[in-house]
């Protein structure tokens, strides 16, 4: 009995030293991948991939690879020998869960709130590309759209919830009728209310599980990207009336 016992004990103790080696190594990796590619896209998540030694990457603008010892980004798909898409697969399970931290019940919501065709969008008031898509948003026809508004606000040095726009955010979700002449520049009295501000607090918070990312950015069709495709929303504008 002793002797099973400390069998056990030494199976579960080579276990644990496994594991931890293994994190060990993926965090060796992800360093080793941000002291090479300083300037690279912010990284969602990183981790061991279907092949040996690469390990896989999940950004707002997809699935890449990095392989360590030769110090090399992997662009493409990996595919499995019965054709499936491995690729594919993480790509929809790591999006899935990136659209479950955003608690949708506390975005801003514009169009028409009862509308089958819906998109995120992460925006900021004085991103100028964000500025640029809005003005393209008002003159489209949202009659049968819904889009879901948060803000995601920075000082630059990682603090989120602080910087240039967090006023004119809260005041927007105080007061949505003000959106567009915000966006437009208009010069207006900012206020707060307990609503705007508790509202900001969760989008706050729901972007700091999402990690770093650019403004304007899109969740369409269950798929993060970061910047104004405009080919991309207007097809989507265009299929929300085909329904």
């Amino acid at each position: 009995m002793r002797s099973t016992l400390i069998s056990m004990a030494g199976l579960c103790l080579s276990f644990l030293v496994g594991a931890q080696s293994e994190q060990d190594m993926i965090a060796k990796a992800q360093m080793k991948f941000k002291a090479t590619f300083v300037n690279s896209t912010a990284i969602k998540s990183f981790g061991p991939s279907p092949i040996e030694g690469l390990y896989q990457m999940q950004t707002l603008n997809g699935l890449m690879y990095y392989y360590p010892d030769k110090e090399l980004l992997v662009f493409g798909k990996i595919y499995d020998k019965n054709g499936v898409d491995l690729s594919a697969q993480v790509e929809r399970a790591s999006n899935q869960k990136l659209i479950d931290t955003l608690p949708l019940e506390s975005a801003l919501v514009f169009g028409n709130p009862d509308a089958e065709t819906s998109y995120v969008e992460i925006t900021n008031p004085y991103c100028g590309h964000c500025i640029n898509y809005s003005r393209w948003a008002d003159k489209q026809d949202s009659s049968h759209i819904k889009r879901y508004v948060f803000f995601f606000v920075t000082d630059g040095e990682g603090n989120i919830g602080q910087g240039r726009g967090k006023q004119e955010a809260i005041h927007i979700l105080c007061h949505p009728e003000d959106y567009s002449k915000i966006y437009n520049r208009q010069k207006i009295s900012l206020k707060t209310c307990e609503e705007g501000l508790a509202r900001f607090d969760q989008h706050s918070a729901a972007m700091k599980l999402m990690g770093p990312t650019g403004t304007p950015s899109f969740i369409v069709d269950g798929r993060p990207f970061v910047g104004f495709d405009e080919v991309l929303l207007t097809n989507l504008y265009r299929k929300s009336h085909v329904k």
